[in-house]
């Protein structure tokens, strides 16, 4: 197990994060008076970019673009199909209370 501590810039708070490559010795954290938070795993349907781009190379498999220019030039026209109001639907569908 290796520990580092960073400094955030933004707010100044520190971070330790620790790199686990045993089972999490979870009692010997908390005995030192620290406290664990365990983030959910990666899950791509919480995350709103992820949908847009599964849209977006949907929309761009039915162009065909045969070149780089093409395939640039055709995801530049395609991303003014989304509208404000779609983004903010994935925005809410991924769970977002501001969106």
């Amino acid at each position: 197990m290796s520990v580092r501590t960073t400094v955030s810039a933004w707010d100044g708070t520190a971070r330790t994060t620790l790199n686990l490559s045993t089972p999490c010795p979870c009692y010997l954290i908390r005995a030192a008076g620290a406290r664990l938070f365990f983030l959910p795993r990666y899950s791509p349907d919480l995350n709103p970019i992820e949908q847009v781009f599964a849209k977006l190379k949907t929309l761009l498999r039915k162009t065909d673009p045969r070149t780089i220019e093409a395939t640039w030039r055709g995801i530049g026209d395609l991303l003014d199909r989304f509208t404000p109001q779609e983004c903010a639907n994935y925005l809410a569908n991924a769970g977002y209370a501001s969106a």
